[in-house]
């Protein structure tokens, strides 16, 4: 048996956005790095070893690297994931050693944009109407009641990968080719009301100058999100 701490992380970035190096001790932990191609150079020199995969949030694959790693360097008593669409892997790892760190159920906060609204408005933040969305026609039930425009976003995913603001049915005829694609890559869309601040709803908070309202509304999210995280 190792006495070593041995740390697993997802690594997925081909430029150095995370430098590992500087907050895990690579000397005094084997911190070992399941990442694809393109991440493979930013990898710091001195990890205990690096495996490859062909992407980073194909659970099965990363759980079998892992699983053989865990065999030579002992099992994981932590796992390390920085990137958005890593976080639930991670989670999933931590359920199969148990780690500590975020749980899927409160991964999924983050991840699942229908539930992290949910959550946000229950902290009492004002959030514009949504909506899941898994076809045209309900994009179009959704402007129906709520009105024109509308902002189509995939339910999970990042960079605001193949999201699109539609203005009305005759002026978007696109809206339904970004439906498919969303619903292809995530399982549903997520369909939101796009209005400004003033509009989204009563709270006084929002009348606030620009500067404090961003402060408020990131404060009370916070509060939402992450103070169950910090209270685990």
């Amino acid at each position: 048996m190792r006495v070593t701490p041995h740390i697993v992380v997802p690594h997925r970035w081909r430029d150095r956005y995370a430098e590992y190096a500087r907050h895990l001790d690579h000397d005094r932990h084997a911190v070992t790095y399941v990442t694809t191609d393109v991440g493979v150079d930013s990898v710091p020199p001195n990890a205990a070893e690096v495996v490859v995969v062909p992407a980073t949030d194909d659970l099965p694959a990363v759980l079998a690297e892992v699983r053989a790693l865990a065999t030579r360097w002992d099992p994981p008593t932590g796992v390390v994931a920085l990137k958005e669409d890593d976080l639930m892997v991670a989670a999933r790892l931590r359920a199969e050693w148990g780690c500590a760190g975020p749980t899927e159920a409160e991964v999924a906060l983050f991840r699942d944009k229908p539930a992290m609204c949910r959550t946000v408005a229950a902290a009492g933040v004002d959030v514009p109407a949504f909506a899941p969305a898994e076809s045209a026609a309900d994009v179009v039930g959704f402007a129906g009641e709520h009105g024109w425009p509308v902002v189509l976003k995939p339910r999970s995913g990042s960079s605001n990968a193949v999201s699109m603001s539609v203005v009305g049915l005759s002026a978007d005829p696109g809206f339904r080719w970004a439906c498919r694609r969303n619903a292809a890559r995530t399982g549903c869309t997520w369909a939101f009301r796009r209005c400004g601040l003033r509009e989204a709803g009563p709270s006084r908070a929002w009348q606030r100058s620009w500067t404090q309202r961003r402060a408020v509304a990131r404060t009370q999210t916070e509060r939402a999100l992450v103070g169950p995280l910090r209270r685990a």
